[in-house]
């Protein structure tokens, strides 16, 4: 796991998404990466939900093709 106090608002965001994403994608190794980073953006930057910004649930390998997923 990487050390969440070293890391941008912006990398902390974007990992929280894409683990997420993983998550909500039946990878169930993802759940507790998510969980982690997602407390740790709460933690230090105040209140935002991940799943509500993950509209786009088509499969990890379609989304691969088109280019990494930006997070708003």
């Amino acid at each position: 796991m990487i050390d969440t106090d070293a890391l941008s608002r912006e990398e902390l965001w974007s990992l929280a998404c894409d683990w997420r994403r993983r998550a909500l994608h039946g990878d169930r190794t993802a759940h507790g990466p998510a969980h982690v980073y997602e407390a740790a953006y709460r933690r230090r930057f105040g209140e935002r939900t991940t799943a509500g910004v993950l509209k786009d649930l088509r499969p990890l390998a379609v989304l691969a093709d088109k280019g990494r997923w930006r997070s708003r």
